[in-house]
């Protein structure tokens, strides 16, 4: 019993790292001058997909 709590209290600590990463990516895009650019309607670009998603046509 106390080993499973070990890895749950692992799986779940190396999940809220990865969760804090995205933050802090997120946040640093937000302030960054390639956000201040704008598209050609006027609206603040999006921030790019992340390397790991498969699907690269979908882009909206």
């Amino acid at each position: 019993m106390e080993l499973a709590l070990i890895v749950l209290g692992i799986i779940m600590c190396v999940f809220f790292i990865i969760l804090c990463c995205q933050c802090f990516s997120r946040v640093m895009w937000e302030f960054s001058e390639k956000s201040e650019q704008f598209v050609e309607n006027n609206h603040y670009k999006r921030m790019p997909p992340p390397a790991y998603v498969r699907n690269k046509g979908n882009n909206v």
